[in-house]
């Protein structure tokens, strides 16, 4: 496997080189998806309390022995890909760049700025507003029809 190079506007390519190129913008994907992946299991207790945060002191309820594990997995995931996203769009970034025009490339870099920035409002707003007010809801729906586990 070669290491991915950068190409110039307009450079012309035989498919497989294209192809090839692809591949390894890929493995980078993926290796940095595996490398973040291995942190968060590695400190899955600091991702479960960030998390749980919201509940304001109360414990986590599981309903089978295997829901544990699937959950941490699948929290990890998440926030695994959360971390390898700057590496991942950078690399779809570096595949498709090479078709843009000089005019193309002006307008992409402010919205590609922009990516990053959006995506952390966006957290931030649905980890402060939205998921406190959700669980004040949820915890408090129809509680007199239900025996509810947290308290």
């Amino acid at each position: 496997m070669r290491r991915p190079r950068t190409l110039k506007s307009g450079e012309a390519l035989p498919v497989v080189d294209h192809l090839d190129e692809l591949r390894s913008r890929v493995i980078v994907s993926v290796a940095a998806l595996g490398v973040a992946l291995g942190l968060c299991m590695w400190q899955n207790h600091l991702v479960l309390s960030f998390l749980g945060k919201p509940l304001h002191g109360r414990e986590l309820l599981t309903l089978s022995p295997t829901e544990p594990f699937t959950t941490t997995l699948t929290v990890c995931a998440y926030a695994a890909l959360v971390l390898a996203l700057p590496v991942v769009l950078y690399q779809a970034y570096a595949f498709v760049v090479p078709a843009f025009g000089p005019g193309e490339r002006r307008m992409a870099i402010p919205l590609l700025l922009l990516v990053p920035v959006l995506f952390v409002a966006g957290a931030a707003f649905a980890y402060l507003v939205v998921v406190p007010a959700a669980l004040s809801f949820l915890l408090h729906f129809n509680t007199g029809e239900f025996n509810i586990q947290i308290q």
